[in-house]
């Protein structure tokens, strides 16, 4: 239920969840994070894919595009989000 992965997400500190009417969220990192290093972590660390949104939101590459999923996919992503924005940090 996407109320539900909104809250997921939001538990992981630094991060700003926006609404959407959509079927996925735009986040914003903290403003020392790079997006597209991050996104690369998911993919080669956890096997998991969020879109990096800087070509289409703001100069930076601290906007991505989390798409709604089953609340046991979206806690996985929260787990692998604050192991990696941990080490990125």
């Amino acid at each position: 239920d996407k109320e539900k992965a909104r809250d997921t997400l939001k538990e992981i500190g630094g991060i700003t969840v926006f609404p959407s009417a959509a079927n996925f969220f735009y986040v914003k990192l903290p403003q020392d994070i790079n997006g597209a290093e991050l996104r690369n972590r998911l993919i080669s660390k956890h096997n998991l894919f969020i879109r990096e949104c800087g070509n289409k939101i703001g100069p930076s590459s601290q906007f991505l595009r989390i798409s709604v999923k089953p609340l046991e996919d979206m806690k996985r992503l929260k787990e692998a989000l604050l192991k990696e924005l941990y080490i990125l940090h």
